[in-house]
């Protein structure tokens, strides 16, 4: 989803550092939402007990 997103901003019609944070910045952001993704996943499978 983080490298889809990235289309919008290096499609615009924008200079290349500005191109450059906003896409940056989409995949920081899919990569923080698939870390905090996990981070509950793990918590929930260690609080069932086996």
């Amino acid at each position: 989803m983080g490298a889809a997103s990235v289309a919008g901003p290096l499609s615009a019609d924008t200079d290349g550092g500005t191109s450059l944070a906003l896409a940056l910045m989409h995949l920081v952001a899919a990569a923080a939402a698939v870390a905090a993704l996990e981070a509950v996943r793990r918590r929930r499978a260690a609080a069932v007990p086996a």
